[in-house]
């Protein structure tokens, strides 16, 4: 059973979705009162379990504890709010989740970072891995 398993069998609740089931803006991020505005201009309520979503797909079948991801993503929503900002551009979300996946495993930011950054070619790849001091030097 790999973490987008163990994710996708949790229910709101234990994924941080709000715990009152309303619609409040708390902590838990279900109902946030931060803002994503996407390059486009667009902007759309940032939700948690977006956030955990995004980080299954990326850490899928890594050996990761799910406390740990879960301390994870509390973390980030905790940083997000604390900004005290309503609207945050998207690539300010993009960001910080990079850097804290960065701490919990390499495979899975580079698998972030391949969608996020918008890899096109192995070239992309390899650049980026040469730039985050992620390749092997004997290659």
């Amino acid at each position: 059973c790999d973490n987008v398993d163990l994710l996708s069998h949790m229910t709101l609740s234990e994924i941080g979705a709000n715990p009152n089931n309303d619609n409040t803006s708390d902590i838990w991020g279900w109902v946030s009162p931060v803002t994503g505005k996407e390059r486009s201009g667009r902007r759309t309520p940032f939700e948690r379990d977006k956030l955990a979503r995004s980080v299954a797909i990326a850490i899928r079948k890594r050996p990761i504890e799910p406390d740990r991801v879960e301390r994870m993503i509390s973390a980030i929503v905790r940083q997000l709010e604390s900004m005290g900002e309503t609207e945050l551009p998207s690539s300010t979300i993009g960001e910080l989740m990079m850097k804290h996946l960065k701490q919990l495993d390499d495979v899975a930011y580079v698998r972030y970072a391949s969608v996020y950054r918008d890899f096109r070619e192995t070239e992309d790849f390899a650049r980026f891995l040469g730039e985050e001091g992620l390749s092997d030097p004997s290659e």
